[in-house]
């Protein structure tokens, strides 16, 4: 009998290695907070359950879902990137950062930790947890300061020259070393996802609330549970599209192109650029 994968457990923060090394980063006070992106389906997924975008609008909120990794209802957002490229045409939320949305932040990926494909860097029976930083958004600057620089760098997945570290025989100078080969090697075929910041919810997020704007693929532009909802909560929210070839184009396709107009929504707002 097939023994099931023990997951991984989300437990209360306590301080790690990653904080004590951004301590003391001073970053420029101008910088921008990134907002949180969440994207979602607009057709379900083989096999699976969860519910799509049109029942986000329907429902007025993002809802947790079951999650295969830690195995409770979560929801998954990312700092300031659009990361999770699996989903063909998907709608992109992007979200204010307000403090009580930043709740579980991980330096990477978690489910590609659990599935273990770091494996040649760090072993994944280590604690998950070890790999987090303080959920606020000056330990998110600071971060972002010391690893990419700026915004625009943390964007587009380009560190910082490698510093060099000192390995000593303590947790908190592995965990680092951990974290700098991590985004910053290249001889693995990682995504997005392990350069980008991962936040975990465990609650709903309105989207009446903290919608601050939202990129549709072109050929959802009628869709009507999208349009009931901006009748219903009067807009307030930025609407963009991108062009998904009437819901043919493929999923690299799309998400090349979201992410081109969410990067020049970022220039026209101030996020990134002089």
């Amino acid at each position: 009998m097939k023994t099931e994968k023990k997951k991984l457990e989300l437990k209360s923060y306590r301080k790690t290695g990653f904080e004590k090394r951004i301590e003391g980063v001073k970053f420029d006070p101008s910088m921008s907070m990134l907002p949180l992106i969440h994207k979602a389906d607009t057709v379900a997924r083989p096999g699976r359950t969860d519910p799509i975008a049109q029942d986000y609008f329907a429902g007025g909120a993002i809802p947790p879902v079951p999650c295969d990794v830690f195995g409770e209802n979560l929801i998954y957002t990312y700092v300031g990137r659009p990361a999770f490229r699996e989903l063909r045409c998907p709608i992109c939320f992007i979200l204010y950062p307000a403090a009580e949305l930043l709740q579980n932040l991980f330096i990477f990926d978690t489910g590609a930790y659990y599935t273990n494909r770091y494996r040649k860097i760090v072993d994944n029976a280590i604690d998950v947890n070890h790999f987090r930083i303080p959920a606020d958004a000056d330990c998110i600057r600071r971060f972002i300061t010391l690893h990419f620089g700026n915004n625009e760098s943390y964007f587009f997945g380009r560190p910082e020259k490698l510093r060099k570290v000192s390995v000593q025989r303590s947790v908190e100078e592995f965990e680092y070393l951990v974290l700098e080969n991590l985004i910053r090697f290249n001889g693995l075929r990682f995504d997005t996802r392990c350069r980008t910041l991962e936040n975990i919810l465990r609650t709903p997020i309105s989207l009446e609330k903290y919608l601050q704007a939202v990129i549709m693929p072109e050929s959802q532009s009628a869709n009507g549970a999208f349009t009931a909802f901006c009748e219903r909560t009067g807009g307030g929210f930025d609407i963009m599209y991108y062009n998904d070839d009437q819901g043919g184009a493929t999923a690299t396709t799309c998400n090349s192109r979201l992410e081109k107009v969410l990067y020049n929504y970022y220039v026209e707002k101030g996020y990134v650029g002089p």
